[in-house]
């Protein structure tokens, strides 16, 4: 929402993908990380070299744990005791290993790789929501692998019926 100034989410669109009594954890999907690519990603963090064509841009996942990859990916991919189902036809896998497998051909057919996460303590998102900081919808594969970064955000607020020019930066509560 218009409300939200800090530039690391605004206008971001954030897949929660962990959501609990003790807090909440989520990955910006519309943030493409500045000069970083999967090949260097692979190179810098000790992995093997891929050898096949590389084409799962990174992205800034959120402020917290930035170093950390997370994949999200498609149901065709899991990693025992890794995977997390986040949605239909939307896993996450938060390891090294599916970073590998991925640059080695051996990885999901769809992939959406992020470093870093955003985290929320006890009850900080629901507060965020019921403040009228963040509007809600269910999560849609397309929108993370089929649509461009740029086009995330405006066509979330377009899924939800929204036309970004009526939103305001005043909330209120009935």
């Amino acid at each position: 929402m218009p409300t939200v100034t800090e530039a690391a989410f605004r206008k971001g669109v954030i897949l929660v993908c962990a959501h609990s009594a003790t807090g909440a954890m989520g990955l910006l999907i519309n943030r493409p990380a500045t000069n970083m690519t999967l090949r260097r990603l692979l190179r810098e963090s000790g992995l093997a070299t891929p050898n096949v064509a590389i084409g799962v841009p990174i992205h800034a996942g959120g402020p917290s744990d930035i170093e950390r990859p997370f994949v999200l990916h498609s149901s065709d991919y899991r990693l025992a005791h890794q995977t997390m189902v986040i949605a239909d036809d939307v896993r996450m896998t938060p390891h090294e290993a599916a970073i590998q497998d991925l640059g080695c051909g051996r990885g999901p057919k769809r992939a959406f790789v992020a470093m870093g996460y955003c985290g929320w303590g006890e009850g900080a998102l629901e507060q965020e929501v019921q403040d009228g900081s963040w509007l809600t919808m269910n999560a849609r594969a397309n929108m993370i692998f089929d649509q461009p970064s740029g086009e995330r955000w405006s066509r979330a607020m377009e899924g939800m019926g929204i036309a970004p020019s009526g939103l305001s930066g005043l909330a209120g509560h009935a």
